[in-house]
């Protein structure tokens, strides 16, 4: 595992083709703007043409997506393009600051709006790139004329006026996800690496959608809800499916965002669906007998019962259990004060920037994810990973060695494995770049297999969370900085600083350090339960089919305009690449020890083989319809002392 040489990764030159790209949630990070430089006229001049030009990319972006059209200056398609004015003649601090957090916000934006748009291939759309991150590097495109129709076969998106093929298109991936974005990047997650929250809304959104398409599927049935199978000629096409489809995700969102109700309904209504059709709301979640369900009816039936199944199970999503939503229900309780570390072995919360000048305290985020009950139906009690012993700072000479091991990675990063870290750090990251065999313009089966996924990650995170209470092992950063305090290492010294000697006392990881415990590693868990459910999939095939993209230079979000210098391609053949690749990236980020990434990817691969075996029966039709999920009692080994003895 730590041989980190097998990763399959090329510098190009110039992207040479633009990947479809599908999400199923948008949000994108934070982008970090170092401190003003000297101020000369030729650098304001200069961040000025920046801004004119990425101004000029983002009214292209509104024009083809239809999107904040008002903002527009002089209106869609031909608007007015922008230009530089006359740069001060001695700018100040504030007027360079200024200038940086408009390019700032400007490149945050056009990160969701690259995603909202899906590139023609054969139009050889170069602006596009596969970078979560990133923004488009080419001249602004011209716009599109609105396509109404879609040829079969191939993905596509709703045009600037609403325009969508609802017979021959995939509404999820065209419609609903789009549209999700903006709630989902300014409410939910703004960097897409709030595991817990991230999953908790898509798991529910793909299983209310499976059971939305499963009347019109040869054999499947649905999770929470049963109707009766509908005729086979209702499904010669998408336009029934997608209908069911998209009733269900508007009834989700009224629970998940009410306040953003008009978005919700507009999505129905720019399609010509009707949002107050309340049909199925009031019937069982068992109607298997019902032979008279029209499309909406399906997918009012499949979103409530999925809420009232899940409202329930121990996430506290909505605050039922102790009036405030998400908030722990465990009474976890860091023994690390952010200020005082008093076992070196054990979790300590860290003080994080917030907004300017103000900073805040990191609590563990939903540690009662570990008392959910898992889609796949199986005890997390009896699934358990072996302690993290070079954790334990008794155990001096392993614990100080795998700490050096992080600060060596750290030294070594370059745009390769930057470029890795940043793209395993977004936990939505196999709708970024789409793998092959989920470029499915078939409703049935995209839902269908996406569910499959969103189940692997979820249920996988039940078992992580238990695990991360269970051992609540020590971050790198801190083990770092108690056991070096001011000696001088060499590691990364900070956005554009490359490799440098600096006290160990002001080492930072390169991602985000997440606000809970160290081990096992999440994200290593997610991508081990991803690979093996699609290898499963595949007959036991551990070649991807394809799975690349390109990392465009300079859009990295804590780099930004530095890395990488150049394209950077990314391209995993086999599924153990993947999962290498997704390992190392967390060593490389700084965020995680060797042994927490060693443990994860079979963790992981064992949970997917579950989720996939479950996952079977709906699909064949033999899985029994479930009832409301339970919350698990909790962890009976939290009642024992600590592993370390302490």
């Amino acid at each position: 595992m730590k041989d980190s040489g097998r990763l399959q990764m090329a510098v190009r030159g110039k992207p040479w083709f633009a990947v479809v790209c599908v999400l199923s949630v948008l949000a994108f990070g934070l982008v970090l703007v170092g401190g003003a430089s000297a101020q000369t006229t030729d650098e304001a001049a200069d961040l000025d043409r920046q801004i004119a030009e990425h101004e000029n990319m983002l009214n292209t972006y509104r024009c083809q997506l239809g999107v904040d059209t008002g903002v527009v200056p002089g209106g869609c398609p031909d608007f007015e393009s922008s230009e530089p004015g006359p740069a001060p003649e001695q700018p100040t601090a504030d007027d360079i600051a200024e200038r940086d957090q408009l390019l700032a916000d400007q490149a945050n934006l056009l990160m969701v709006y690259r995603m909202m748009h899906v590139p023609d291939p054969e139009a050889g759309d170069s602006t596009e790139t596969d970078d979560s991150s990133s923004t488009p590097t080419a001249e602004p495109m011209p716009t599109p004329e609105p396509t109404p129709t879609t040829e079969p076969g191939v993905l596509t998106r709703e045009g600037p006026n609403g325009e969508f093929d609802l017979v021959n298109g995939n509404a999820m991936h065209g419609i609903l996800i789009p549209r999700l974005g903006p709630w989902a990047s300014s409410e939910v997650s703004p960097a897409l690496n709030d595991a817990s929250v991230v999953f908790r809304y898509t798991v529910q959104m793909y299983s209310a959608a499976f059971d939305a398409v499963a009347p019109y599927d040869e054999t499947a049935v649905g999770i929470y809800s049963r109707i009766a199978r509908r005729p086979a000629s209702e499904s010669d096409d998408n336009l029934l499916p997608n209908t069911a489809v998209m009733h269900s995700m508007y009834r989700l969102m009224l629970d998940f965002a009410p306040h953003r109700a008009d978005e919700w309904r507009a999505m129905l209504t720019d399609h010509g669906l009707d949002p107050d059709d309340e049909s199925g709301l009031d019937w069982p979640c068992d109607s298997s007998d019902r032979t008279d369900a029209t499309a909406a009816a399906i997918g009012n039936l499949a979103a409530r019962c999925t809420l009232d199944a899940r409202r329930a199970d121990g996430f506290n999503q909505f605050g039922d259990v102790n009036g405030m939503a998400w908030r722990d229900t465990t009474g976890y309780v860091p023994v690390n004060s952010p200020h005082e570390l008093t076992d070196a072995s054990r979790w300590q919360p860290l003080i994080v920037p917030h907004t300017d000048g103000v900073f805040r305290s990191q609590v563990f985020v939903t540690p009662q994810w570990a008392n959910v009950e898992p889609f796949s139906g199986f005890n997390p009690r009896d699934y358990r990973v072996e302690p993290p012993t070079e954790s334990d700072h008794t155990n001096a000479e392993a614990y100080r060695a795998q700490a050096q091991e992080v600060l060596d990675e750290s030294a070594g990063l370059d745009d390769y494995k930057k470029e890795i870290v940043m793209f395993f750090d977004n936990k939505l990251r196999g709708s970024q770049i789409l793998p092959d065999v989920k470029h499915i313009v078939d409703i049935v089966d995209f839902i269908q297999i996406s569910f499959l996924v969103e189940m692997a990650s979820h249920d996988v995170g039940v078992v992580v969370w238990q695990e991360k209470q269970r051992f609540d092992a020590v971050r790198p950063v801190t083990a770092i900085h108690h056991l070096f305090g001011d000696e001088t290492v060499e590691a990364w010294g900070g956005p554009g600083q490359g490799t440098v000697s600096m006290p160990a006392s002001s080492w930072r990881s390169f991602a985000g350090t997440a606000d809970h415990p160290e081990y096992p590693s999440a994200t290593t868990s997610f991508c081990g339960a991803y690979a093996q459910a699609l290898r499963r999939f595949a007959d036991g095939e551990d070649a991807t089919g394809g799975y690349r993209g390109i990392r465009a230079a300079g859009n990295n979000t804590i780099e930004p305009g530095v890395t990488p210098a150049e394209d950077v391609e990314i391209n995993f053949e086999t599924w153990s690449e993947y999962e290498e690749a997704c390992a190392a990236s967390r060593v490389w980020g700084g965020v995680h020890f060797w042994p927490s990434v060693e443990v994860a990817v079979p963790l992981g691969n064992l949970i997917g083989d579950l989720a996939y075996d479950y996952w079977t029966t709906l699909v064949d039709g033999t899985a029994p319809l479930r009832g409301p999920a339970q919350p698990l009692p909790p962890d009976p080994m939290l009642e024992e002392s600590h592993w370390t003895g302490r």
